[in-house]
């Protein structure tokens, strides 16, 4: 029973230190202080507030930033810097990530702060 119980706590222990923490959003007027290793990512939202959002992978870990669909046309995350992975756009919206359009599988790198904004898809619509 006690290898058990000591095996749980390493469990436990090897996925406290794996796991990623992701601090934010904040309003730009919060002057956060960012920890060591970390970046600032500063997030658009859509001219009309209507949010967007993009998943990012690095070493299996997701990481989830999102567009403010309320009063904040802009806001930011602090969030482990690296070499990251998009693994998802919220469907309806494409995504730019430090000057640069992105899709699945796109590659951006985060060494001390960056950018993310999101644009609607424009829907194409038939006229018959």
């Amino acid at each position: 029973m006690k290898r058990f119980i000591i095996c749980i706590l390493c469990l436990f222990a090897v996925i406290s230190i794996r796991a990623q923490q992701v601090f934010g959003p904040y309003p730009m007027q919060y002057n956060q202080t960012i920890p060591n290793g970390y970046s600032k990512i500063v997030v658009f939202s859509t001219p009309s507030y209507s949010g967007g959002g993009i998943y990012l992978t690095e070493s299996g870990s997701t990481t989830y930033l999102y567009g403010s669909v309320t009063y904040m046309s802009i806001w930011y995350y602090l969030i482990p810097s690296g070499i990251y992975t998009v693994s998802n756009i919220l469907s309806g919206y494409k995504a730019t990530v430090n000057a640069q359009q992105v899709s699945l599988g796109s590659s951006v790198n985060f060494t001390s702060g960056g950018y993310i904004e999101f644009q609607p898809l424009q829907l194409k619509t038939s006229t018959n």
